[in-house]
């Protein structure tokens, strides 16, 4: 969800720096209520910084693990950026996104508390750097996996991956205060190797061609899906844990905030509609959904975003026939948009869909 200056008012990297405080989700980000869901009301302890490992041992961090499956574990701390899910399977061990450079050795560490494995498979859901930021912590020893539409941005994305390690003091303090001692520990760590560092320790080892791959991890079946079309961006990928009943949409799905749309990254507001519509077919009422940012929830938080979507594209369509002005219409909002949290990409939002109905 991280990357390229928006043309929308606020820019991406702006709204991340200024929702990245101290104060974690209290400073810039307005967080509305969450999608109500039988699941979330069972899981909602589990939002607390500490989650249980196989073993029954609680494993305490800044990330906000729940298990939302047996043995599969999945971030949901918004201040650290896109939501991380950790699954083992015989001597394979699973981790969804990498969040951002600094927080990589912990993410690594935290997979292994859970599991008792260290990565041996990484995927990334999208190139956005609080997805693929801490690749570079597993590209020399994991088989690590993105869309082969995503190794252009990624590349793209080096200097700001860099500077992830140099300045990555700001990155720190979107931690809760107990955790970055440990932290700054291990970006002291990076920073010491910074200057070896090149782009190639960031791109997948591994791209994606096909529209559905897979991995089998001991009978547990592990499905990669790009649906042929964009959607947040244009190398998203979304990944079904088959036996499990979970899938991690990525940023294909936020979870009660307003969604990023990706004009430099290649989205599409209607393709986004026919691939959530797509994402809903694969779900029953027992499918638990991990978004890429929000708490992990069931198909309505599917549903949810696709409604959002097509309320923003009609009533944009509605403002354009009446004649209004881009520079009245992004200061504006809509009922629908009321209360949702990353208040901040509302603009991006209207400006994005009013770009792409009067392009032609």
């Amino acid at each position: 969800m991280e990357t390229h200056e928006q043309t929308a008012g606020l820019t991406r990297r702006a709204f991340l720096a200024r929702a990245g405080s101290a104060a974690g989700t209290a400073a810039g980000l307005a967080v509305a209520p969450f999608a109500v869901s039988a699941f979330a009301s069972k899981a909602r302890a589990s939002w607390m910084g500490v989650a249980q490992d196989d073993a029954g041992q609680v494993v305490a961090s800044p990330f906000e693990w729940m298990q939302v499956r047996p043995g599969v574990f999945a971030s949901s701390n918004l201040a650290t950026g896109g939501n991380c899910l950790v699954f083992r399977g015989g001597d394979r061990c699973l981790l969804v996104d990498t969040k951002f450079p600094a927080f990589s050795p912990l993410i690594g560490r935290d997979a292994e508390a859970l599991t008792g494995l260290a990565p041996t498979h990484v995927v990334n859901t999208h190139h956005h750097g609080d997805h693929s930021g801490g690749n570079q912590a597993f590209t020399g020893n994991a088989i690590v996996m993105a869309h082969e539409k995503g190794e252009g941005r990624v590349r793209g994305q080096f200097e700001n991956y860099v500077a992830g390690i140099t300045g990555g003091a700001r990155t720190v303090e979107r931690a809760p205060e107990a955790f970055r001692a440990t932290i700054m520990k291990d970006l002291e760590a990076l920073l010491a190797q910074a200057d070896a560092l090149e782009a190639s320790d960031w791109i997948a080892n591994t791209p994606i061609t096909s529209p559905v791959s897979g991995l089998d991890f001991d009978g547990e079946w592990i499905e990669l899906r790009h649906f042929g079309r964009p959607s947040h961006t244009d190398n998203d990928l979304v990944i079904r844990l088959a036996g499990r009943n979970v899938i991690h949409t990525g940023d294909v799905v936020f979870n009660g905030l307003h969604p990023f749309f990706d004009a430099d990254g290649g989205a599409s507001s209607a393709d986004w509609i026919e691939t959530l519509a797509d994402i809903d077919a694969l779900c029953d009422a027992d499918t638990v959904i991990v978004p890429g940012h929000g708490p992990a929830g069931d198909r309505g938080i599917v549903r949810t975003q696709q409604r959002y979507i097509e309320q923003l594209r009609e009533s944009v369509r509605n403002a354009i026939d009446a004649g209004t002005p881009l520079d009245d219409l992004r200061d504006q909002t809509f009922p629908f948009m009321e209360g949702m949290g990353f208040d901040r990409l509302r603009e991006n939002a209207i400006v994005f869909v009013y770009n792409e109905l009067t392009s032609g």
